[in-house]
């Protein structure tokens, strides 16, 4: 069979190319020499009517046959309501009609002529190129009206829905928590390590330590895991309003995501468990850094050093179709809550991967170019602050395990002062170098592991220094150097400013669907 050419019974949607593009069955054109007048009646609306028949009425608007439009959802976590009806219900696109009209033919000058009810001429003198093109093109009209009515329905779209969550998810008080008051180094890269001294401490753990927070320090138990069932996120604000931290709700079929997560975990585990535990400092278990850094003795940035079989296992790890739905489901509310830590994420790994293409990030075209897997029996951190993470970044937590999230596991912001309870299975971002956290141990007999994703704030320091280290730049230009290191306490202000408020937010996203 010749060309794409395909057996006419096949129907169109499972037509394919060789190339593995779906078939398009007008791609070829009409293969005709001869056109007669029947075949170009037969391609004009049912509106128009044929030479020598009555004039039909024109249709009304609900009357008329035009394809229904089905708006998929542009990110799970985003819905504000339960999903749309398979057959489109939805304002934006019912309030549609075709963009293909009768009145918008163009008449053919001279030879004889009829009159349609929209009142448009068609005039034929004989079969001629022109009248092939024009048949050809009422042809194709219903197909492109159906693109061109899909593109315009999901134009601004994905920010309306935006905007409508990020209102549905407000529901939370102030906090007594003050974003820019957090403690952070004197450049405003990275944060500043902490043991967990500075906060309310007992030698108590599990339910125990809960009540002793509660009661004693004053701590507030914050329950998302409703929200979550609602499919609604959990935002916390500072005292200012600004949203420094949201507990993203289940999307749909997230159970099945889960199981998949779970078993890469179980078969990472299974690869190193005859390796010696490395030394962490956040507790005892098992804790295994992958992506690119820069700090800590390096002088470019460069990928986490592991021993060939735990390099090998963590590769196999990200690569799991699950593990990767985890990282773009995180990236969806990572860029609907905080739009410009996501736009500068994704800026500075291609910036680095620019100067260093060996570099690698955990899942590619995500927003974290580093990420570290915790995992064993019981994954139960200690009080600290991931201080080498950027300082007004945003970091990436996902737990689960088979353990009481009612009793132990829940996440506690000390300088918040909120016991936070994640439903098994939960991810919340929050900005980890600046918050010290802790996590409620969990019974003798259960586990739990949990997946992070942070950047280094190393590695903006290395890009802002022109790519090199800074004992480089002030050999090569002491002045500039110098100037730069100043500017510590307005660069943490304007990284502050990157955490926007709800007003700031609907703005935003009401930009975005006006511009998109």
């Amino acid at each position: 069979m010749p060309g794409n050419a395909r057996p006419s019974n096949m129907p169109d949607e499972q037509q394919k190319l060789r190339s593995g593009k779906e078939y398009n069955p007008y791609a070829l054109g009409h293969q005709t020499e001869v056109l007669n007048l029947q075949s170009i009646l037969e391609a004009l609306p049912e509106c128009i009517s044929p030479p020598g028949s009555p004039t039909q009425p024109p249709l009304s608007l609900s009357e008329q046959s035009r394809p229904t439009t089905t708006l998929a959802d542009i990110h799970v976590m985003i819905s504000p309501c339960p999903p749309t009806e398979p057959n489109g219900n939805n304002n934006a696109t019912d309030s549609r009609t075709n963009d293909y009209q009768a009145g918008d033919l163009k008449p053919v000058t001279g030879g004889q002529c009829f009159v349609g009810s929209y009142g448009c001429e068609l005039e034929f003198l004989k079969l001629s190129r022109p009248i092939e093109k024009s048949a050809l093109q009422l042809k194709r009209a219903p197909e492109r009206a159906r693109k061109k009515e899909k593109l315009d329905s999901s134009r601004g779209t994905e920010a309306s829905r935006r905007v409508n969550f990020i209102l549905q998810s407000l529901e939370t008080a102030h906090e007594d928590f003050i974003l820019e008051q957090a403690i952070h180094s004197q450049q405003g890269y990275v944060g500043v390590p902490d043991g967990g001294r500075d906060w309310p401490n007992s030698s108590s753990t599990g339910s125990a330590r809960l009540a002793y927070l509660r009661n004693i320090g004053g701590y507030r138990l914050v329950d998302t895991s409703l929200n979550s069932r609602f499919r609604v996120d959990y935002p916390f604000v500072d005292a200012a309003g600004r949203v420094w931290a949201v507990a993203l709700a289940e999307p749909p079929n997230w159970e099945a995501c889960r199981a998949g997560i779970a078993a890469a975990c179980g078969r990472l585990l299974d690869r190193v468990a005859h390796l010696k535990i490395p030394f962490n400092r956040r507790g005892n278990f098992r804790s295994y850094p992958f992506g690119f850094s820069f700090g800590m003795g390096r002088t470019i940035p460069m990928n986490f050093t592991n021993s060939d079989a735990v390099d090998k296992a963590l590769t196999e790890f990200f690569d799991d179709p699950a593990v990767q739905s985890l990282f773009r489901f995180a990236e969806g509310g990572l860029r609907t809550w905080f739009p410009e830590h996501w736009d500068q994420f994704h800026k500075g790994i291609e910036s680095a991967q620019a100067r260093h293409p060996e570099l690698r990030i955990p899942v590619p075209g995500t927003s974290f170019p580093a990420s570290t897997v915790n995992v064993g029996d019981r994954v139960v951190c200690d009080s600290h602050r991931d201080a080498s993470n950027e300082a007004a970044g945003i970091c990436l937590d996902y737990v689960d395990g088979p353990f009481n999230a009612d009793k132990g596991g829940h996440l506690v912001f000390h300088e918040a002062r909120r016991i936070v309870k994640l439903c098994k299975g939960g991810v919340i971002l929050f900005p980890s170098a600046i918050v010290t956290h802790e996590n409620i141990d969990i019974g003798p007999t259960e586990s739990r592991f949990s997946i992070t994703g942070y950047v280094p704030g190393g590695v903006r320091r290395y890009l802002e220094a022109g790519g090199r280290t800074l004992k480089d730049w002030v050999a090569c230009d002491p002045e500039a150097a110098s100037a730069h290191e100043a500017g510590g306490s307005s660069r943490w202000l304007l990284g502050c400013a990157r955490f926007k408020t709800a007003v700031e937010l609907i703005r935003f996203w009401q930009a975005q669907s006006i511009t998109e």
